[in-house]
């Protein structure tokens, strides 16, 4: 993601410069400093990834004593130190988890460097099913559309009909490469499903993270011009690991069912069997929301958030009192958290139909057309002041095509 779009949302202790990258700068009190066995000033190094370097600075700060400068004065030298060692085995804990779950698949960047006859096969195949490019406008941006096979479903761990990604271009060529270039993704996320120790550690969830980040890798501003995704979800692999320490992310019981529904969105099934048996109401009752996103990764993280938070909401507000009140308030909660983590950036219309090939062949003949004038018209004008200056001070009318036909008074 570009850091001129979220640099905006400040993060405390998070510092960007374009020379250095990211940096977490914390400043200690000056009877900490005097010590020669600290600095004044904890300096790290985050890199120039956003995603990761945003989840690093999360768990720094929950990490270390910053709530003010009293928490810190209250701690002695050996305390400070003793929280950074722990800090960085943590971290160091996490980026192994990381490392392991990359070693299940190439990097975005290693994916596109290696033989992508694989998605060129699947593409071809999807293209014969049905239209995999279109766009909503003579010259506007090229989406692709995918009906998903069983395989990518189970991979994802999902119930979905389709699934569509804007490409951040109009050119048809470029659209055309970032097809290919997800379809061999989607090959490298079905083949996971073989893969024992993957399938059942993550349960979908580190294909959903590795297919969001070829996804970005697939667009030409590499997902710059998107909605940065709520600080509460896993938005890169490289900072898998850590975010699912932070947040102590758990993974989904299997019969949490997540699954898309006619318009496009979806609605998350939540398995209360755990809370039923201290709260009978439950057991009357299909607990399910909706999570109003027509992106099937967007839905899947939130999902394995929401899992088990909606539990503890649960188990809060029945306690305080196991009515349908008490219910009605744990969905609003719940309801509300979906709605922050979300965004507006990712509200989701109902899909539209994914236009026929007549009607996308018509746009973009159009558009062809349209790139034509563009270039036929300083042409024209050429040829315009040519005339001007032969015909001297005689009146001259031009008929133009492309133009209409001005009537030039020299």
């Amino acid at each position: 993601m570009s850091h001129s779009n979220s640099r905006k949302q400040r993060q405390p202790h998070l510092l960007f410069s374009e020379q250095t990258g990211f940096q977490y700068c914390l400043t200690l009190p000056k009877h900490l400093s005097q010590d020669q066995r600290l600095p004044r000033q904890i300096r790290w190094s985050l890199g120039r990834e956003e995603a990761l370097a945003r989840a690093l600075g999360e768990f720094l700060n929950h990490s270390l004593p910053i709530d003010g400068i009293a928490s810190l004065d209250s701690l002695s030298t050996e305390e400070i130190l003793r929280k950074l060692e722990a800090a960085h085995s943590a971290i160091r804990e996490a980026l192994a988890l990381t490392d392991q779950a990359w070693n299940a698949l190439p990097s975005p960047i290693e994916l596109a460097k290696s033989n992508l006859e694989a998605g060129l096969n699947r593409f071809k195949n999807e293209n014969e099913c049905g239209p995999t490019l279109y766009s909503e406008a003579v010259g506007g941006e090229l989406i692709f559309t995918l009906t998903p096979s069983e395989k990518l479903k189970n991979a994802l761990d999902v119930e979905f009909f389709r699934f569509d990604w804007p490409l951040g271009t109009s050119d048809h060529e470029a659209a055309k490469d970032a097809a290919i270039y997800i379809c061999a993704a989607i090959e490298q996320l079905e083949g996971l499903l073989a893969r024992t120790e993957v399938r059942e550690l993550h349960r979908g969830t580190l294909p959903a993270v590795a297919m969001h980040d070829y996804l970005l890798f697939a667009r030409p501003d590499k997902g710059s011009a998107l909605p940065r995704l709520h600080k509460n979800l896993i938005s890169s692999m490289n900072a898998f690991g850590l975010h699912r320490m932070l947040n102590k992310l758990v993974i989904p019981s299997s019969n949490s069912i997540l699954h898309q529904v006619e318009n496009g969105s979806y609605i998350l099934d939540i398995d209360t069997a755990p809370l039923e048996a201290e709260f009978a109401l439950l057991k009357r009752k299909k607990t399910s929301v909706d999570i109003p996103t027509t992106s099937v990764v967007l839905a899947k993280l939130i999902a394995e958030t929401l899992s088990a938070r909606a539990i503890a909401y649960l188990k809060i507000r029945l306690s305080e009192g196991g009515d349908e009140d008490a219910y009605s308030l744990a969905m609003l909660d719940i309801n509300d958290l979906i709605r922050r983590m979300v965004g507006s950036g990712w509200h989701a219309a109902p899909m539209k139909p994914v236009p026929t090939r007549l009607i996308q062949a018509t746009l973009i003949v159009c558009e062809r057309f349209r790139r034509e004038q563009i270039e036929v018209i300083p042409n024209v004008m050429h040829h315009i002041r040519q005339s001007i200056s032969h015909v001297g001070a005689r009146r001259q009318v031009l008929a133009l095509p492309f133009v209409g036909n001005p009537r030039l008074v020299n």
